[in-house]
């Protein structure tokens, strides 16, 4: 069971202040990345977007020759 079902009994205002004070211990212990790092994820990313809109032109252009021969 997750850690929230146990404690049924807490207020929800009580649930929402652990969340908060948990998520400020992840952000106190997190590091901001290298521009090394930002640039991998930018060139992933848009790498990304080119591949996925290929396969978008792709599935278009399908489509479209095949409206195209039942169209007929």
């Amino acid at each position: 069971m997750y850690a929230w079902c146990i404690s049924m009994g807490e207020s929800i205002g009580a649930k929402f202040e652990d969340f908060v004070r948990r998520s400020r211990m992840v952000f106190r212990m997190a590091t901001m990345p290298s521009s090394k790092e930002v640039w991998q994820l930018l060139k992933i990313i848009a790498l990304l977007v080119v591949v996925l809109g290929f396969i978008g032109f792709v599935i278009r252009i399908l489509i479209q020759s095949l409206v195209g021969v039942l169209g007929r």
